[in-house]
């Protein structure tokens, strides 16, 4: 069932962002393919020697990679760090896990995320936003808002929303592995500039209820 909702998000978003929370695919900007494979596969190997847990978060950070990787770091960074939106620190960190149970960042209000898909197994991942709505009797409904997550991929969202992350359909080898960089987004001139630098995807599309394979 698909749901006429109202705007679960801090600050209103334009009608031509076609969601009901701070969450889209941004139009991507070309990756350096070459770097994209060395840090993928520094990421792999940092993250079995960490043994990492099915729900488990781990962020890797350049000093966790070798003198090859994290040259190929910079590399994939350049293109977020031109972002005149980012949020200081100016900095980009890696974040991996096998799947991320719903949650909310709240430390982060005032900073949205730009996640872009380094890595994902032989399943893509979804990103998912919940919205909690009441009718008219008071009785609660939550509503979730979902995007496909491929390599390449740019996604935009609000970490205060709840959200979570998993394979469309889990896989021993799946893994995702996102470059992370804040955005500023604590008024609306701020949320315009994203809007400009990172407008969404003409394909976008939000994906009302859900269902996990």
């Amino acid at each position: 069932m698909r749901y006429q909702v109202r705007n679960g998000n801090r600050l209103r978003v334009p009608k031509r962002v076609n969601s009901h929370h701070f969450l889209y695919q941004a139009e991507p900007k070309p990756l350096d393919a070459a770097a994209l494979d060395v840090v993928v596969s520094a990421v792999k190997c940092f993250t079995l020697e960490r043994r990492l847990h099915a729900s488990e978060v781990e962020i890797v950070s350049r000093q966790h990679l070798g003198d090859e990787a994290a040259a190929a770091f910079a590399r994939l960074e350049a293109p977020l760090l031109e972002l005149s939106c980012a949020a200081p620190p100016l900095s980009a960190e890696i974040l991996v896990c096998h799947q991320a149970f719903p949650h909310t960042d709240a430390t982060f209000a005032g900073i949205a995320f730009l996640s872009v898909v380094l890595h994902t197994g032989p399943e893509d991942y979804v990103l998912q936003a919940f919205h909690v709505q009441r009718d008219r009797q008071g009785l609660q409904d939550v509503v979730s808002s979902s995007r496909v997550l491929q390599v390449g991929d740019w996604c935009v969202f609000d970490p205060t929303t709840p959200h979570m992350a998993a394979p469309l359909a889990p896989h021993q080898d799946s893994l995702l592995i996102l470059m992370q960089l804040g955005l500023r987004d604590e008024d609306r001139e701020a949320r315009r500039a994203i809007l400009k630098e990172l407008p969404p995807r003409a394909d976008d599309v939000d994906i009302q209820d859900f269902t996990f394979l």
